[in-house]
C-alpha cells in the first residue's frame, strides 16, 4: 500500500471512506483560502498546508482504526539555526466520520484562524535537527 501502509486494500478503503466523503468540502475550502490540499501522505489523511516563513498545517488523520475515528490537528513550525520550533493542538479528537463531517466547514475556518494567529514567538523548541 501507499507509503508503507501495512493493512489490506479493503482496510485502507474503509479508513479512507469518511475522508472521501468530506473531500468536496476540503477542496472548496482549500480553493477559497489558497491552501494546498494533500492526501494520504503515509496513511489515510488529508492535509491543508501553507507557508510564508512559518509552515502551517491543518490535518485530518485516523486516530483509531475502530470506527474509524479521526483527529483534526493544527500545527505551525519553523526551522531556525538547526532547531525546529513548533506549536500544535488538536481541535477535534477521536471523532467519527459523521461527527467530522458535521460542521466541518466551520471547524476548518476556526482551525485556519487559530493556526494563522500563531506567531514565530509562540513556537517552542520541538527538536534539534541534524547538523
Amino acid at each position: 500500500m501507499a507509503n508503507g501502509f501495512l493493512g489490506s486494500r479493503e482496510e485502507w478503503d474503509r479508513l479512507e471512506a469518511p475522508l472521501i466523503a468530506v473531500d468536496p468540502t476540503l477542496e472548496a475550502f482549500a480553493r477559497s483560502h489558497d491552501l494546498i490540499l494533500g492526501r494520504n501522505h503515509k496513511s489515510p489523511e488529508r492535509s491543508l498546508t501553507w507557508g510564508g516563513g512559518v509552515s502551517r498545517l491543518i490535518q485530518i488523520f485516523v486516530a483509531e482504526d475502530e470506527g474509524p475515528r479521526f483527529n483534526l490537528w493544527l500545527c505551525a513550525s519553523e526551522d531556525r539555526n538547526g532547531d525546529r520550533f513548533w506549536k500544535q493542538e488538536h481541535l477535534l479528537s477521536a471523532v467519527t466520520g459523521d461527527e467530522l463531517a458535521e460542521g466541518l466547514e466551520s471547524n476548518l475556518a476556526r482551525a485556519l484562524d487559530i493556526v494563522t494567529s500563531w506567531q514565530p514567538s509562540d513556537l517552542e523548541i520541538a527538536t534539534h535537527l541534524s547538523r
